[in-house]
């Protein structure tokens, strides 16, 4: 999933938080099924959170209207 920045000198920071966000979606499904599976799940938990960091670290590099927007999705 791709959003085009209303500022071009956003883009590459869009693409980063979007990149960490798919990341972090994956690592919770693994979460999901590690959970399901009562398999141990300390390492995808940290997988999780550090992808989730990341993502939130790269949101709060963009101006607030394109917070909103990537958040709308």
């Amino acid at each position: 999933m791709s959003i085009i920045a209303k500022v071009k000198k956003n883009q590459s920071t869009i693409n980063k938080a979007m990149s960490w966000l798919e990341k972090h979606d994956i690592a919770n499904s693994e979460r999901d099924k590690a959970d399901d599976e009562g398999k141990k799940v300390s390492a995808i938990e940290r997988r999780c959170e550090q992808t989730f960091d990341n993502y939130l670290h790269y949101l709060s590099l963009l101006p607030k209207y394109e917070q909103i927007r990537i958040e709308k999705l």
